[in-house]
């Protein structure tokens, strides 16, 4: 493929040259001046792309109206696709020299890409993404062969080939938002590729601006996933494991998936006279508002509908949070039912105490999401002001993918005890301290313990916020910063960020500044923890349900440095409400400083066992 893309480069490059190199009177000169004539400049060599760097002209003459509006939406994803190739980082951004915008090309970016995270997945990372990418790739020529029946198919399949060339290519570095996409395109490209033999089978008129119609949808949708990642890019956030992907775009694709519905439905009823009203009424109800506009109508109809997507998302976020005691239960069973297949032959006599009742848990949604008409800010303006504050922690260490996990031995009175405090309702914090070994993270049983237990929280739809602590070798300390000083700002500074996810998509008035100005002073130095620590607290107030916080290796960032930072940290954690959950390699000094005897459990290794005798084969469970 490398070599047929440099064989076509030469070739233009050649064209540019041959009339000036020949002859006039050479026979050859008149062929050399053709070629010439169809190349646009010897700047531009890469003229598969042209159509995205030059404005789209519509055809003002153009008798149907669907294809009207198609041509429009095709005019605003080239603009988009512009403002991306333009703002994303350069190592993000494709290259028009070596690729072409057609379905080899997208087949050649996924071999790409697939390279990349196969090498990721050598260091454990799950490869989803891929299996996906190449089932998309499966469908393809659909999108050729149904384009293919409305006037400029050839351009607009350049553009859709070309628009999902950049979101792959975009995406080789942030493999989970890779799958929300690739799930995506594929769910779409698939309704698209089973329309594919009734169009063969009848290309009526109507048949054709049907096929107008669900493109001009597509290429919508492609618009505003450009456009999504370009946010999350502004704000820090395309690497949040709380940024759904299809918490923003389900209508669109339920509506995308109707529209080629609608098209099977067309050739099933073999256009009957007496079904076109019924059929053009409901067409009519999922055309999205947006669609053909321009200027002035265009911008009010984006600002309706951003109005209407906000609604959607605040109706959707106060059911999961009214819905959370639910969730709390599915939780709980997820590890009732691990514990139980693996505790069965392990010695555990005494299950009853994995099943804390919760019916009657109170209902922990504190406050009513506010309308919008009653708030003074909102969530994205928020990230947004706090985007700066990604530069002091790594997003690695948020979570852990757990699927590389070596199996370790776990004190089963320690799952015990996590599952019966999930549940409860007198109790919001623990510690479970493991027995204090040298070992890699990834063979860490106490590390394991709280990885799984963010994995099953997330599953079960719980919302979670957790930080793997660490004292990263060869990192450079900022001036004044201990390790454990520098480690503890990363820990605030990561919880902020991420309890700012979580919060409602509108706040009420209240007192707390969250301007930019105000994130911009914590700037990663000792004078700003007592800074971030305040603020916490704050955005906690805000939080509209109860929420976990799984802190693990919080022994690491003990040091007279930050003795007195640690304990009010635990202490506003305390305050906040939230169901903490710390797991240390080890006793941490803070920790047993600050909690109660009830809050803390210590558990010993097999080779570490109180009394002297190692544990016995009945004594562990293999998590």
């Amino acid at each position: 493929m490398e070599d047929e893309t440099v064989t076509r480069q030469v070739v233009r490059v050649y064209s540019f040259q041959a009339e000036e190199r020949l002859p006039a009177e050479s026979e050859a000169h008149v062929l050399a001046r053709v070629l010439s004539d169809k190349e646009p400049s010897l700047e531009n060599i890469t003229e598969p792309w042209r159509r995205f760097f030059e404005p789209w002209e519509s055809d003002e003459h153009e008798s149907d109206p669907i294809t009207n509006v198609l041509s429009v939406e095709a005019a605003k994803l080239q603009e988009q696709w512009f403002l991306f190739q333009k703002f994303i980082p350069k190592e993000e951004q494709i290259d028009v020299r070596n690729s072409e915008p057609t379905i080899d090309g997208v087949i050649k970016m996924v071999a790409t890409v697939s390279k990349a995270w196969q090498a990721k997945r050598e260091k454990g990372k799950r490869g989803k993404a891929t299996g996906l990418f190449h089932r998309l790739c499966g469908t393809l020529d659909a999108h050729s062969s149904m384009l293919e029946v409305v006037p400029k198919g050839n351009e607009y399949a350049s553009l859709f080939a070309g628009t999902i060339i950049s979101i792959i290519r975009a995406s080789v570095n942030h493999e989970h938002i890779a799958e929300d996409l690739a799930s995506a395109l594929c769910a779409i490209s698939e309704n698209v590729a089973e329309c594919e033999v009734e169009l063969e089978l009848f290309k009526t008129e109507a048949m054709m601006r049907a096929v107008a119609d669900l493109y001009a949808h597509i290429f919508l949708f492609l618009s505003d996933t450009l456009g999504w990642y370009l946010r999350k890019r502004r704000k820090r956030l395309v690497d949040s494991f709380n940024e759904k992907f299809f918490d923003h775009f389900e209508t669109e694709i339920d509506n995308i998936k109707r529209k080629s519905e609608s098209i099977r439905r067309k050739a099933a009823q073999n256009m009957a006279a007496e079904q076109r009203v019924t059929r053009l009424t409901v067409e009519e109800t999922g055309r999205d508002l947006r669609l053909g506009l321009q200027g002035i109508m265009r911008e009010q109809a984006e600002t309706k509908y951003a109005a209407q997507q906000m609604r959607t998302q605040m109706q959707r976020e106060r059911a999961e949070w009214q819905e959370e005691k639910k969730h709390l239960a599915s939780l709980h069973a997820n590890l009732l039912t691990f514990l139980t297949d693996a505790v069965q032959s392990h010695g555990l006599q005494e299950l009853s105490l994995l099943r804390p009742s919760i019916a009657g848990a109170p209902n922990t949604v504190q406050r009513v999401l506010p309308g919008l008409d009653i708030a003074s800010i909102t969530r994205e303006k928020v990230m947004l002001n706090s985007a700066c504050l990604e530069d002091f922690f790594h997003r690695d260490r948020v979570r852990l993918p757990c699927d590389h996990f070596a199996p370790v031995k776990v004190n089963p009175e320690a799952l015990a005890r996590l599952a019966e405090w999930s549940t409860a309702t007198d109790s919001d914090v623990l510690c479970l301290a493991g027995p204090d070994i040298e070992t890699d993270e990834l063979e860490n049983s106490m590390t394991m313990l709280a990885a799984r237990f963010v994995d099953f929280a997330a599953r079960s739809n719980v919302p979670v916020m957790s930080y793997f602590c660490e004292l990263r070798r060869g990192q450079k300390n900022r001036p004044g910063n201990t390790a454990e000083m520098q480690g503890a700002i990363e820990l605030v500074y990561a919880l902020i960020r991420q309890t700012i996810e979580l919060l409602p998509l509108e706040l009420k008035e209240n007192d707390s500044d969250l301007s930019g100005e105000r994130f911009q002073q914590l700037d990663g130095s000792a004078a700003s923890l007592g800074d971030a620590i305040a603020l916490l607290n704050e955005l906690c107030k805000q939080l509209p349900g109860k929420v976990f916080c799984v802190i693990d290796g919080l022994q690491w960032l003990d040091d007279k440095s930050t003795d007195t930072f640690l304990a009010r940290f635990a202490h506003q954690l305390r305050e906040a409400g939230m169901k903490v959950l710390f797991t240390t390699t080890g006793q941490s000094r803070a920790l047993l400083d600050c909690l109660s005897r009830g809050e803390l459990s210590l558990y010993d290794g097999p080779e570490n066992r109180s009394g002297g005798a190692p544990w016995e084969l009945d004594d562990v469970v293999e998590f």
